[in-house]
């Protein structure tokens, strides 16, 4: 099977003409791509070490280098494949409750961690 015939074989399922599937998806990437270029501009202009963790009591616990903050955008995107691969192998079997519980876990999931990337640089 070709790489072409395999294509049109994927645009045939319906899993891509479900509304409530592809927006949980688009929006899922686009939030971890707006996780990636906001760590990327926001961080350009920083020392090479900042914190990386602020706690309520002691302050400042944990410092390194900015780099490590994109950590999280990274397991955003290795959880989204997983999420991706799972939904459609459930979705698959026809278990439509369990693609969507996946889906929107995993948008929720986006959220967390761009808010977790913005309150890590502001504080």
């Amino acid at each position: 099977m070709t790489l072409e015939q395999t294509l049109r074989q994927i645009k045939r399922v319906r899993f891509w003409r479900e509304r409530g599937i592809t927006f949980l998806l688009t929006s899922s990437l686009f939030l971890n791509l707006v996780n990636w270029l906001y760590l990327l501009f926001s961080l350009k202009g920083r020392a090479k070490i900042i914190s990386l963790h602020s706690g309520l009591l002691f302050g400042v616990d944990r410092i390194g280098s900015k780099f490590f903050l994109f950590k999280i955008p990274s397991i955003g995107l290795c959880i989204f494949v997983l999420n991706f691969i799972l939904a459609f192998f459930f979705y698959e079997k026809g278990k439509v409750v369990a693609t969507q519980f996946f889906l929107a876990s995993l948008f929720i999931l986006q959220i967390i961690l761009l808010l977790g990337s913005i309150l890590t640089i502001n504080l």
